[in-house]
């Protein structure tokens, strides 16, 4: 098959499985057998194709594949080792293209028989999450203050190794207001003037350290310890750190333990026994002098911000280093086992660091972790200069700057997000993961966003993580089935939390509220509908519009709609309110006046007959009627012609000749009105005998060009005293009523088109047959 082809198929096969999440599939199956039994055959194959796919990368992970379950639970192997097959075919390319050559530094081969070992087993439980334990932030001298809008205040009391005096600092804050809601990093200065030492771009050969069973780490858990180990860094050039972080029992979290290495000795801190006296270290990490490695540093440098005050200059992060080299894997354990063929428990990564004493197994993890990592960066700084030469790029330059950047990064509160939802933990991210497809409607978005509020103000003050108060999964469950009272809670899960069992009544009262909200938030949403879209689009009183602006035609009140057909019909009767000939009721005459006073039209409207009637019965009062014909209202200056088309050829050749007369006399007839009636007396005669003394003192008077306009101007009144039939406004229907009408008006019969019409008519002379014309568009058949 072609890969344009095998690809478009795999698209449209994962775009048809994500619609079908969607949908409840039990329920399809119970309906349809068919779609039943097609899907498990599908299931099955894909379960083959499966299991012979992972057989071929790793058979220890492929074996036990049984059903779907099977893959839920062991999502994260097939997934690590999907990565891993992606991985080798991007280092088989990178080889290819000579991208990576083999290092100088010996890289231990991989032990296939080590590969094959069978998977550990997983750690206790009692080690994940430890019971009884005292909740440690409980014996902080400061208290914890996990209120969203309290500012967040440096724990700095000196600032050693510095270029701007904290001094300056303090004030700089104090005078703007702005930089005490967010203060601006210590060491930004030291950071970006610093310069790393000469060693660090020497080509040296590493010197490899011993294995971790033959070093026996410090542990650091008093002062005199502290400030022993603190005199032994002081002579390094070199030191490796890592934290130990625990999130599970805190809100914001916090740091357990601290290893540091030299090349020589491992130490392990307490930093729950030493919290407020590990300031001191600063003197160390920020030394420009002393290189300090540190692998996947970003959230390290906030976690020593946040508890102790803790910054770091001259920072090398081995994970940029990974990056530049195009290593298949950038992860720490990648590197122990590549250069140093270690294996680290990765186990131990999610355990319970509050545990005190440290069980044997954890307190080796955690000595392992900064035991190699000086050989290590010895080994990347090695092929980081090495590949610089050879690809003519400073490698090397791309991690000092990138290791800056994450030494830059400041610690900050992060606010509850309510509207958009944003954060790690904002409801946004929590409905994209687990529930796109169980939140369904805006009664169930409402309870959801209401019972994550909730879950974060509760964690909040209890100081717990939000996973422990009300996991996610539940948080989905609950916004869903939406319990109506505590028994309902407690049978939504196998196992709820202790804080859900706690507050069981206030979870029901959250999510009775926001139902009651969002059923109060619709009505009103409705009502403001019915009520005022008239009133925001049509009713707009003419005085709020500007002089010159845009006229704006609200077209979307004529669609056929139940709604509009409902509104036009209670301001409108059979005939139309602006031509009707009838009286109309007050009420309705009332609304015909405001509509008319707050439609825009595009086009100059007549007057209609009950605005004629008005304006004849003011005449009445003041002088005598004239007598016009009906729809003959027409504005100064403006000629309007509705029913031209419909008339005959003979009186459109005479209205433009009336119209093209009253054009041209208009400014000539009164000066020989004038001087006709100056000169002699006027006598009461037709119009169509003028008297003939008159005649000829116009004739003795007035010039050619004059006599000529007066002959125009009796030619007019001639014309202007035929009689026309006006336009019946009263007999037109309604146009708004008949776009809702179910019966179409009949269409005229037109005569057919009779071909033959010509052979059945003989009697035709010569002279005739001369003047017919052939019909155009139309042709004879045969």
């Amino acid at each position: 098959m072609d890969e344009k082809a095998l690809f478009g198929t795999f698209m449209r096969t994962a775009a048809c499985c994500t619609e079908l999440a969607k949908e409840d599939i039990p329920f399809c199956k119970s309906v349809d057998s068919k779609f039943g039994r097609s899907l498990s055959d599908l299931s099955k194959r894909l379960l083959n194709v499966s299991q012979s796919f992972l057989s071929k990368i790793d058979g220890n992970k492929a074996s036990g594949l049984v059903d779907v379950e099977d893959i839920n639970n062991r999502w994260s192997d097939i997934v690590d080792s999907i990565d891993t097959l992606l991985e080798n075919a991007d280092l088989s390319l990178d080889k290819a293209k000579g991208i990576v050559t083999k290092p100088k530094v010996a890289v231990a081969p991989v032990n296939n028989a080590q590969s094959s070992q069978p998977k550990k087993e997983k750690l206790p439980y009692r080690l994940i999450h430890a019971f009884n334990i005292p909740k440690p932030q409980l014996r902080f001298k400061h208290p914890v203050n996990n209120h969203p809008t309290t500012p967040w205040l440096w724990k700095l009391t000196e600032k050693p190794n510095a270029l701007v005096p904290l001094e300056k600092l303090l004030d700089q804050v104090r005078a703007d207001k702005a930089l005490q809601l967010s203060l601006p990093h210590p060491y930004e200065a030291e950071i970006k003037n610093s310069s790393r030492p000469k060693q660090l771009y020497e080509t040296k050969n590493p010197v490899q350290k011993g294995a971790v069973e033959e070093t026996d780490p410090i542990w650091v858990d008093n002062s005199e310890s502290l400030h022993s180990m603190l005199e032994e860094l002081k002579q390094a050039t070199e030191i490796a750190v890592d934290l130990e972080h625990h999130d599970y029992r805190s809100y914001s979290g916090f740091v357990c333990l601290m290893q540091i290495s030299t090349r020589n000795q491992d130490w392990i801190v307490d930093t729950l026994e030493l919290r407020e006296e590990l300031e001191c270290l600063n003197i160390v990490f920020t030394d420009p002098k002393i290189i300090k490695v540190l692998h996947g540093a970003t959230m390290d440098v906030i976690w020593l911000q946040r508890d102790f005050g803790l910054y770091l200059v001259g920072l090398f992060d081995t994970y940029y280093a990974t990056k530049a080299l195009g290593f298949e894997g950038h992860g720490l354990a990648f590197l122990l086992k590549k250069y140093c063929q270690f294996e680290a428990d990765k186990r131990y990564q999610m355990a319970d660091w509050r545990i005190r004493p440290l069980p044997k197994e954890m307190l080796k993890y955690a000595q392992s972790d900064t035991h190699f990592l000086l050989y290590v960066f010895d080994c990347l700084r090695v092929e980081l200069l090495e590949q610089s030469s050879r690809r003519k790029e400073d490698l090397m330059q791309y991690v000092v700057k990138s290791s800056d950047d994450v030494a830059l990064r400041r610690y900050e509160r992060e606010a509850y997000d309510e509207i958009y939802g944003l954060g790690t933990d904002g409801w946004r991210h929590v409905l994209t993961k687990w529930g796109s497809s169980k939140i369904i409607g805006r009664e169930a978005l409402a309870v959801f966003k209401s019972l994550h509020r909730w879950r974060d103000q509760v964690a909040r003050n209890e100081d717990e993580s939000v996973r422990y108060v009300m996991p996610n999964h539940l948080l989905v469950k609950l916004a869903a089935s939406m319990p109506s009272d505590p028994s309902d809670l407690y049978t939504s899960a196998r196992q709820l939390p202790p804080l859900v069992r706690m507050y069981a009544n206030e979870i029901i009262e959250v999510i009775q509220n926001a139902r009651e909200d969002e059923v109060k938030r619709a009505t009103t949403d409705e009502q403001r509908t019915e009520d005022t879209v008239m009133q925001d689009q049509l009713v707009t009183p003419v005085t709020t519009r500007e002089v010159g602006a845009e006229i704006v035609i609200h077209t979307e009140l004529f669609e056929p709609s139940t709604q509009n057909k409902a509104i036009i019909e209670s301001m409108s009767t059979l005939n139309s309110p602006f031509w009707c000939a009838s009286e109309l009721l007050p009420s309705r005459k009332d609304k015909a006046d405001r509509i008319k006073k707050s439609l825009f039209l595009s086009i100059p409207l007549p007057a209609t007959a009950l605005d004629t009637k008005t304006n004849e019965a003011q005449e009445t009062q003041v002088s005598e009627p004239k007598q016009e014909p009906v729809g003959s209202v027409v504005p100064e200056n403006e000629v309007l012609i509705l029913h031209e088309l419909g008339s005959s050829k003979r009186k459109r050749g005479q209205l433009e000749k009336k119209v093209r007369i009253q054009e041209t006399t208009t400014d000539i007839v009164p000066e020989v009105l004038a001087s006709v009636q100056q000169e002699t007396p006027v006598k009461t005669e037709s119009p169509d005998s003028p008297d003939e003394d008159s005649i000829a003192v116009a004739r003795e008077n007035v010039p050619k060009k004059r006599k000529q306009k007066k002959k125009k101007v009796k030619q007019a009144k001639t014309a202007a005293a035929e009689p026309e039939t006006p336009f019946d406004y009263s007999a037109q229907k309604n146009p708004l009523l008949s776009m809702y009408s179910s019966t179409k008006p009949s269409s005229r019969s037109k005569a057919s088109f009779n071909p033959y019409a010509s052979t059945q008519d003989v009697k035709r002379d010569v002279k005739q047959v001369k003047k017919r014309k052939a019909t155009s568009g139309k042709s004879k058949t045969y």
